[in-house]
């Protein structure tokens, strides 16, 4: 298994255009940590200088940073969808139905909806440095993870050995955006005042955390469609994506022996 993942990340950094998208996402999120920085320092000695746009906060919904999550989500579903074509795996369908939700999540705020009516049919109350309405958005997401990650462990279970360890990657990357999205949104409310600097660096923490592990994501998606496993007793039907590094597209390996 490790030695799957080992040759994933070999073909990542040494394939100039993969590497190319990998310092583009990365330089796209620093941009934006120094737009939101801006922004906070303008806020807080109040400056009224051009970085005090609410677009360069990564806390605003319609922000440049909420604008980049969701532009790497639909990629990420496209070629989710792309791989479960090409390769007849379920397991790439199961994932992208779940980012299809985070993409619905993010663009339409459904969990703290969803958590107000929670909180108002249950009665939930603030509780120390945890508000009701974020306990609410929490059974929110729990809720909806149960049939989503039951979904994904039957798809996993009729997966392809070569696919799974990709379907592994894809969850544990998964799993870390919930923990900015949740976990760490819990930590950002409970100790926002608690040192100099500290919403910044919390929202730094939770917001970037949110969009490096989307990244990642849409970087293993990026590299399994240059060169996508092969499967045992399945063939596949051509290759994702054309080479875009200015190559003609690479042809699918023929199914038939001479």
């Amino acid at each position: 298994m490790t030695k799957r993942y080992g040759t994933l990340l070999e073909r990542t950094l040494t394939d100039p255009a993969l590497v190319r998208w990998l310092l583009g996402l990365l330089a796209c999120i620093l941009a934006l940590i120094i737009l939101h920085t801006g922004y906070y320092y303008c806020i807080r000695h109040g400056l009224d200088a051009w970085p005090r746009d609410p677009r360069f906060s990564l806390d605003s919904n319609l922000g440049l940073g909420q604008l980049f999550s969701s532009a790497q989500t639909v990629l990420l579903i496209g070629l989710l969808l792309q791989l479960a074509r090409q390769t007849r795996e379920a397991l790439y369908l199961a994932f992208g139905a779940i980012f299809l939700v985070v993409l619905v999540d993010d663009a339409f705020a459904v969990n703290q909806v969803l958590g107000g009516l929670v909180v108002q049919a249950f009665g939930l109350v603030d509780l120390p440095r945890i508000e009701a309405e974020s306990l609410g958005e929490m059974a929110v997401y729990a809720l909806v993870a149960l049939p989503l990650l039951g979904m994904v462990a039957a798809a996993y279970a009729q997966g392809a050995p070569e696919h799974r360890a990709a379907g592994l990657g894809f969850l544990a990357l998964l799993i870390a955006l919930a923990f900015f999205a949740t976990v760490m949104d819990l930590v950002h409310l409970a100790f926002i005042n608690s040192f100099y600097a500290s919403q910044l660096v919390l929202e730094v923490a939770e917001e970037g955390g949110e969009m490096l592990s989307e990244s990642l994501a849409v970087m293993l998606a990026l590299t399994l469609a240059r060169t996508p496993p092969a499967t045992t007793g399945r063939s596949p039907r051509g290759p994702v994506w054309p080479d875009i590094s200015g190559g003609a597209p690479r042809p699918a390996r023929s199914s038939t022996t001479a």
